[in-house]
């Protein structure tokens, strides 16, 4: 079930490398961002910028312009030092973590409540 009426396709970002570039279809955890904004490029052939990038409303979402907000406080937050993200490893084993729970999103509440933890965490 999605809540989008975004179309179920793949997603790229065209303008970018293709080793940093982020392809995803219409989920609400994404491959490789940590929190879903910040680039780690965990999968093979993906080059990693030492979290210097950053993609922001590129996932499936409940809450629009409110989580986009709050993804803009947060990437603001971090690039300013106000808040210090974990060592690489924590964040791909979060990123490994997040991927697996769109698995379970199955109903409207269970994405609802998910995306609300994920605002939460931001």
């Amino acid at each position: 079930m999605r809540l989008s009426s975004a179309p179920d396709t793949n997603t790229t970002s065209r303008f970018m490398e293709e080793p940093i570039r982020l392809r995803t279809t219409n989920i609400l955890n994404l491959p490789n961002l940590y929190r879903n904004l910040q680039w780690y490029g965990a999968e093979d052939g993906l080059k990693d910028t030492d979290g210097k990038l950053f993609y922001t409303g590129m996932q499936d979402q409940v809450y629009t312009f409110t989580m986009f907000s709050l993804q803009g406080l947060w990437v603001a937050s971090v690039i300013k030092g106000l808040l210090t993200v974990p060592e690489r490893e924590e964040c791909l084993r979060e990123i490994e973590t997040h991927l697996k729970t769109n698995e379970t999103l199955l109903t409207a509440l269970i994405i609802v409540k998910d995306q609300s933890t994920y605002m939460e965490s931001l």
